[in-house]
């Protein structure tokens, strides 16, 4: 079988891969933009100290046994320092916003005293 080819059947399957370059290309940009997000937030959580297990524990108003409990199901950052646990202040506010926790103001004000650069609480 023969296929002729027409000067319709090439602007078709030109439309149709303008398409499919356009849909790659908004791929790719999103791709993009999205690990500059990632990027981005990690160097803002990178560029503050972490902050004791007591402190995040009384910013939540919870105990520390709780919050060890609960840090993988609200996807809290630490690092372990010996026999210390620190917390990055990032994800604990994303948390805060996200599952919509109780928290204390007196302990941020605490720590923005301490801290110059801490995202807000809103």
């Amino acid at each position: 079988m023969e296929q002729q080819i027409t000067l319709e059947t090439l602007h078709q399957r030109m439309d149709s891969l303008q398409e499919l370059l356009m849909n790659v290309l908004d791929l790719l940009s999103k791709e993009k933009k999205k690990q500059l997000k990632e990027k981005e937030e990690k160097d803002d959580m990178m560029s503050m100290p972490p902050i004791s297990n007591y402190d995040a524990a009384s910013l939540l108003h919870m105990s520390t046994r709780q919050l060890q409990r609960v840090r993988r199901k609200y996807k809290l950052i630490w690092e372990e320092r010996g026999r210390e646990v620190y917390y990055h202040l990032t994800p604990i506010i994303k948390a805060i916003r996200a599952f919509n926790l109780h928290w204390n103001q007196s302990v941020l004000e605490k720590l923005m005293s301490n801290y110059k650069k801490l995202p807000e609480i809103r």
